[in-house]
Order: structure tokens, then C-alpha cells, then sequence
């Protein structure tokens, strides 16, 4: 019986060999193939240029015959077969050499009475007085072109112009390239070269490949009594060395661990005959399964110890770092495991452990670099715009300052007030941006403000904040609708920079002389939380940007932004600020069809039943300025 499964083996490798020869002499047929096809290609791409440069020159030269033989007009006859009908007229119309593709293709020049070409279409039709024609005499340059056994021809859009051939090969590859030359419709040309040959090292790979095959086949013969007796234990120990060797291959492919763990599972199950694997990791004392694929193993023992498994039956293996165990490898075995697959299984917990390792290290540097990048990218665009936009207003304060220095005895009363007034504007526009950067600053180092959090009635310190800056919606009507018995924990600091950043956002953007709407509400869908509203009438933000408004140093898009100030800090320290009390930020279309701009903060108690509307509050608009439109971009 084992003589007969022995010479079973060479039969096999014998057809093997023939199989794998047979597939290398196709694979190099189907090679040979591909390079002929993209030579052809690469070829005809260049014959068409040579061609076309041909067709362009013969019209030319056709145009220079009629203007140098016919200085006063009148046909001059050359003896040729009559063009058709559609070359008689498009030269007739257009004036230009033309190509027909009849008679091996010829170019067609009208000729006008009278010494110019008329310009318009119907001068040409009642002025023509006969056609100049000329043969292209493509022949010879394209049996110039024609590769060695292979042929090119000219199609027309009607017949054949030429061809290096009268007969095309009856095989090999073709490759056709369409082009336009000047006043006809579409050419075509087409190069046909032999099919390639296999190359020299398929048929010498063949050869090997027969060879070792008849080599392996006898040795199986003559080797099979002398190998009958550790065939079995050669062949596992062969089994194990591949699939530990391909593991560790597998590890070091890649470092990502949601590439390396599927790899490494699949080489695995494939060369034990698995039917599950289970990776589990021990985080906070708690295992979690970190990677399943097919049955899921239950309670199994240990791997160490086992000198076999039988089918269907769980295994574990001990994945340690540092000499303690972090994670767990669980097997299903497919079939009987021998001593040879159950030490197989045991050194693949090991390459999976060190490929662990290797992964939890990557993902860490690549969090720090990523880290790193994006402080890099942070620090770039706050020193542009921070030196771009505090320059500003220091200028300003500079120059006014020196020009009230230099003429304070011949500036009037009136003057000297405006420039004063200027100064005192910059000077103002200056520390908000500075109160902007201080504000930045307490958040990056997560202390957003001095005070302590507290319970805050959320109607009564709005109004506060409102009433205290009456000059904060300055141009605009600022109303304010509360709703009293809204509690939040939070700080007044806090509160007053989301408002204060808010409202001069919707002034910046909006026309003066607009309403702005200072809105606390309980929130109809969540019974726990209460919100600020700020909305305007202006033109609105975008809905691709509404996503964008919160980041740092985001300004928007459009004129109004690029003729206005900022940092574009402002919405982005709402929302941090909002965060520091537990709440969000958003934005959205108002009913007008302006910006409403959403704060949300959870309630420290339950809100009471709604009470009367409280009376609004409103700044008259006063002293016009410029006017601003929103732009669809945040400051």
C-alpha cells in the first residue's frame, strides 16, 4: 500500500511538473503577447504623427501651387481621376486644401477667379473657377513605416487610402489610432506586427521546471523504502518550520495592527486547518476580544504540556510581554493536531506576541508624530495670523499716534478728537485680539477661566453681561428674550466671553442697522438642557462650512471676510468654553435666512414650569458706519 502511494507521489509531481512547464510556456506567450500589443501601440502612436506631418505638407504644398501658378486666377488643370463630390465641395466652401480618400487619396485646392480668395461661402461658390488636385503619394512612406512581417494602412472615412501591403498577416497584433487632419473628417491608421515570441528563459524555465520534476519523481522511486520510516516525522517538522517561518514573514510586513492581526490568523488557520482563532487582550483587569475569525473557542487548556489535539477541540496559548501575560491566543482545531502542530501553535504565540509589541509601539509613535504635525501645523498658522492681524491695529495706533505728535499745534480741536478716536478704536480692536490669545492660552493649558463653577441663573447673567456692555451691538438693534428659572453650573467669565464673542461676530458680518437676537430657552427636545441663541439677518454661512466655523484660526470665505479683522479664535474659544460647562456648539440658517448661532449647556436642576416671557431689551442703532454682509465665514 505505501509502495503504491509512493509511486502515486511521483506520478503527481510528474504531472505537477508538466502542469507548472505548460503554464510557464502560456505565461510567456501571454508576456509576448502584451509587448507586442504595446509596441504596435507605441508604434502606430508614432507613425500617426509622421503620417499627419505628410498629409499637412502635401496640402501645403498644394496651397503654394495654386497661389504661385495662378497669380491672376483661372483653373490650371492637372491630369488626375476626378475627386468626389464632397472634397469638390468642401474646398469649393472653405477656401483650403482638402483630402479625399479615393484613388489612394488625393488633396483638392479650389481656384477662384481673381486674385485673393473671396471671404465669405457664397463668394466662393459663385467665384470658382476649378480645382487644382494633387496625389499624396503615401506608398512609399508607409511601407517605410511598416514593421518587419507586419503592414500599415490609411483608412479614410469612406475607403482604403493606402496600405504598405496588399494582404494583411493572417495573424498577429493590431493597433488602430484615429486622427483629424485639417478639413476632413476622421482618419484612421492602423499598424499590424507579428505576434511575439516566447522568450528564451520561459523555454528554459520550462526545461528546469520538467527536469526537476522527472528528478523529484525518480527520487520519490528510488527514496521511498529508505523514506517510508520518517516520512511522517519529516513532513511535520517541515509543516512547522513553514508556517512558523511564514508567520514571522507575515509579522514583518506591516506594523498596523488591524493589518498584520487578519495576515497572520489566515496564514496560521490555513496551515494548521484551523476552524477559529480568537485574540483576546487583559485591559484593566478584564479580557476583550480583540480579533474573532470563524468559530470562537470556549474554555480549552493550555498549549504547553499537549503532545496532541484532537478535532474539534479549544487550545490556548499564553500571549506575554515583558514576562507577563497581556493577551491570549484561542485555537478550534479542524483535524487531529500532532506534537509537531501543537508546538507549531505554540511559536506562533510568540511571533504574535512580539507582532503585538511591534504594533502597540507603532500606533504610539504614529499617534506622537501625528501629534507633532499637527502642533507643528497649529504654531505656523497662529504666528501668521496673529503677526498679520496684531501688526494691524499697532500700525494704526502708531501712525495717528505720530501724526497727532508731529501737528498737535495746527490740528484743530475736531481733527485732533478724530484721530484720537481712531487710536482709541484700534487700541480696542487690539485687546480683543490680545483677549482673544489670552483666552486661547487659559484653554490650551485647561484653565478657561479664574472664577470657580458655580450655579448661574442663565437668563439673569445674559442680561447682565447685556446691560453692562450696552455699546456691544453698537450699530445694530440688539433684543433680548429670556426665560427665567434656567439653572447651569458654570462660571460668569465664561458667559460673558460667549456672549460678548457672539454678538460681535453677528455685528462684524451683518449691514448695520439689522437686528441681532440675544435668545435663552430650555430646549424643546431635551428636557435637561438650556440654550443661547444669537441670530442675525445677514447673509448666512454656507452649509459646507458650518462644519469649519468652530476651528481655530477659520475665517470663511468671500469679500466680506478678506475686508474685515480677526484671528479667527472667536467662535473657536465659544466652543471651547461651551465644552468647559458641559455643553456644545453649533450653527445654523435662521428663520431670515442669516446665521443662528446654538449654545447648549446642561441644567444643574430641573427647569421650572415656563414662566411669562420677561420684557425685551433692545440697543438703538446709532452713529452709521460702513456697513459689513455676513460673507458665509466666522471671525
Amino acid at each position: 500500500m505505501k509502495r503504491r502511494v509512493g509511486s502515486v507521489s511521483a506520478l503527481v509531481v510528474a504531472v505537477l511538473a508538466l502542469v507548472a512547464a505548460t503554464a510557464t510556456v502560456l505565461t510567456g506567450r501571454y508576456v509576448a503577447d502584451l509587448s507586442a500589443q504595446r509596441d504596435v501601440a507605441a508604434r502606430a502612436a508614432d507613425d500617426v504623427t509622421v503620417v499627419m506631418s505628410a498629409l499637412r505638407s502635401r496640402s501645403d504644398a498644394v496651397e503654394a501651387l495654386v497661389a504661385a501658378g495662378h497669380p491672376n486666377g483661372g483653373p490650371v488643370p492637372e491630369p488626375f481621376p476626378e475627386p468626389s463630390g464632397v472634397a469638390r465641395v468642401t474646398a469649393r466652401d472653405s477656401g483650403a486644401p482638402v483630402l479625399d480618400d479615393a484613388a489612394g487619396g488625393m488633396v483638392v485646392a479650389a481656384v477662384y477667379d481673381g486674385a485673393a480668395v473671396p471671404t465669405t461661402v457664397q463668394e466662393r461658390r459663385d467665384r470658382v473657377a476649378g480645382y487644382v488636385v494633387a496625389a499624396l503619394d503615401l506608398g512609399g512612406l508607409v511601407r517605410d513605416l511598416a514593421p518587419a512581417g507586419g503592414a500599415i494602412s490609411v483608412d479614410g472615412p469612406d475607403e482604403r487610402v493606402v496600405s504598405s501591403a496588399e494582404v494583411a498577416p493572417a495573424s498577429g497584433v493590431s493597433h488602430t489610432v484615429s486622427f483629424r487632419p485639417d478639413g476632413v473628417s476622421r482618419w484612421s491608421l492602423t499598424v499590424t506586427a507579428p505576434t511575439g515570441e516566447v522568450p528564451v528563459m520561459a523555454w528554459l524555465l520550462t526545461l528546469v521546471i520538467l527536469l526537476s520534476g522527472a528528478a523529484t519523481s525518480t527520487w520519490i522511486a528510488v527514496r521511498q523504502r529508505v523514506a517510508r520510516r520518517n516520512r511522517d516525522e519529516l513532513a511535520g517538522l517541515q509543516r512547522s518550520n513553514a508556517a512558523v517561518t511564514a508567520l514571522a514573514l507575515v509579522s514583518q510586513q506591516t506594523l498596523e495592527l488591524g493589518e498584520v492581526l487578519p495576515a497572520m490568523t489566515t496564514e496560521l488557520s490555513t496551515s494548521l486547518g484551523l476552524k477559529g482563532l480568537t485574540v483576546t487582550t487583559l485591559e484593566a483587569g478584564a479580557e476583550r476580544a480583540l480579533f474573532t475569525w470563524g468559530r470562537p473557542p470556549g474554555s480549552g487548556p493550555l498549549v504547553s504540556g499537549l503532545d496532541e489535539v484532537a478535532a474539534g477541540e479549544a487550545v490556548w496559548v499564553r500571549l506575554s510581554r515583558g514576562g507577563r501575560m497581556a493577551a491570549r491566543l484561542g485555537a478550534v482545531a479542524g483535524r487531529d493536531l500532532d506534537r509537531h502542530d501543537v508546538a507549531t501553535l505554540a511559536a506562533a504565540g510568540e511571533v504574535m506576541a512580539a507582532a503585538l509589541t511591534n504594533a502597540d509601539a507603532y500606533a504610539e509613535q504614529q499617534g506622537l508624530l501625528d501629534r507633532m504635525r499637527e502642533v507643528d501645523e497649529l504654531k505656523s498658522v497662529f504666528l501668521s495670523t496673529a503677526s498679520h492681524e496684531l501688526r494691524t491695529p499697532v500700525v494704526a495706533i502708531a501712525g495717528y499716534a505720530n501724526v497727532l505728535h508731529e501737528n498737535w499745534d495746527v490740528l484743530g480741536p475736531e481733527k485732533a478728537r478724530g484721530l484720537v478716536d481712531r487710536v482709541d478704536r484700534n487700541a480696542q480692536q487690539l485687546s480683543r485680539m490680545v483677549e482673544d490669545l489670552l483666552d486661547f492660552s487659559r484653554l490650551e493649558q485647561g484653565a478657561p477661566s479664574g472664577e470657580a463653577q458655580q450655579l448661574l441663573d442663565l437668563s439673569d447673567v445674559i442680561g447682565e453681561v447685556l446691560g453692562d456692555q450696552p455699546d456691544l451691538g453698537e450699530h445694530h438693534e440688539v433684543s433680548y428674550h429670556p426665560t427665567a428659572g434656567l439653572t447651569v453650573r458654570g462660571s460668569r467669565q465664561v458667559l460673558d466671553r460667549v456672549v460678548v464673542n457672539l454678538v460681535g461676530n453677528a455685528v462684524k458680518y451683518t449691514p448695520d442697522g439689522t437686528p441681532i437676537r440675544v435668545i435663552v430657552q430650555q430646549r424643546d427636545d431635551h428636557d435637561d438642557q438650556a440654550e443661547l441663541v444669537v441670530e442675525d439677518d445677514g447673509a448666512g454661512i454656507a452649509a459646507e462650512e458650518r462644519d469649519k466655523v468652530f476651528s481655530r484660526f477659520y475665517r470663511g470665505r468671500g469679500d466680506e471676510v478678506t475686508r474685515t479683522r480677526g484671528t479667527g479664535l472667536g467662535l473657536a474659544i465659544v466652543a471651547e468654553f461651551a465644552l468647559t460647562m458641559g455643553g456644545a456648539a453649533r450653527v445654523e440658517e435662521s428663520a431670515s435666512g442669516g446665521a443662528r448661532f446654538v449654545i447648549t449647556f446642561p441644567l444643574a436642576a430641573p427647569a421650572p414650569a415656563p414662566a411669562p416671557p420677561a420684557p425685551q431689551r433692545s440697543t438703538a442703532v446709532s452713529d452709521p458706519t460702513p456697513s459689513v454682509s455676513r460673507p458665509g465665514g466666522p471671525s
